[in-house]
């Protein structure tokens, strides 16, 4: 349900447009009948699949289109008075994070490399749209267009591009499927989830340990290898085979020889 919004952001975020819906007339256009019956089914469906990823809910987006554009085309050319205020708030709310949360905030060591930059142009786009004349109902596509590509391209830039490394498992994957190519086996330490079979288009299951296990199983095979979750910097944790950032932590590979001289590197 949280990806609704983000998909059909922003018209989502502005009151007028749910009222200009409720007073189109639904029950006398077939036309947004068909929208609304599109998008009741669609999700419907969606939403029995186990698997859920946003990229099923692509086939919401035309006919939510379709539905905006009917309506706003019913609307003639009285000026939208109303004040985008929730649209603002929310430019504003994360405008205002993307400032401080670099200097406050440190559970990820990709979050002190956002440039508050970012953040201050969200803060700027937030102030024009409350300060912009009223719209007529034919410009307003064309306006929020234009936010909705200055907030992608802020969050693509300013965010996507300083995280996407710390959730790039490619280079870990290729690494494992060399070593299990090889006829090592590879444990783990952390959560696993199976992130690592499809990028590395693993045959070989990963072993799941514990720490009290994973030091045990380290010092019984020291030619294989163990993938662990680091909290501290990279440079504390020596004669890795691969270290990078990972979500919150950093992920480090290391031989079972390495990890039985050096257990600490388990904690």
């Amino acid at each position: 349900m949280p990806w609704l919004a983000v998909l059909f952001a922003p018209w989502i975020l502005l009151p007028w447009c749910w009222s200009a819906v409720r007073r189109a007339g639904i029950s006398r256009d077939e036309g947004l009948r068909f929208c609304l019956a599109w998008l009741v089914t669609v999700f419907l469906l969606m939403s029995l699949v186990s698997g859920k990823q946003i990229k099923y809910l692509l086939p919401l987006v035309p006919a939510f289109a379709l539905l905006f554009a009917r309506v706003l085309s019913q609307m003639g050319e009285h000026s939208i008075q109303q004040r985008p205020w929730l649209l603002s708030g929310v430019l504003f709310t994360l405008g205002g994070l993307l400032v401080i949360l670099p200097f406050v905030l440190d559970t990820a060591p990709w979050i002190n490399h956002i440039h508050p930059l970012w953040g201050v142009l969200l803060l700027l786009a937030a102030v024009m749209l409350l300060l912009k004349r009223p719209l007529q109902p034919a410009e307003t596509p064309q306006r929020l267009t234009l936010f909705t590509l200055l907030v992608v391209m802020v969050l693509h830039v300013g965010i996507y591009k300083t995280a996407a490394p710390a959730y790039d498992v490619q280079a870990a994957s290729r690494i494992i499927a060399r070593a299990q190519a090889a006829g090592h086996e590879v444990a783990t330490q952390l959560r696993y989830h199976g992130q690592f079979g499809f990028a590395g288009r693993l045959t070989k299951p990963i072993i799941q340990l514990d720490a009290d296990r994973a030091r045990v199983w380290a010092e019984q095979h020291p030619q294989d290898y163990l993938v662990i979750i680091a909290r501290s910097a990279l440079e504390e944790y020596p004669k890795a085979v691969f270290t990078q950032p990972y979500r919150s932590g950093y992920l480090a590979i290391y031989s079972g020889e390495a990890v039985a001289n050096n257990p600490a590197v388990l904690h």
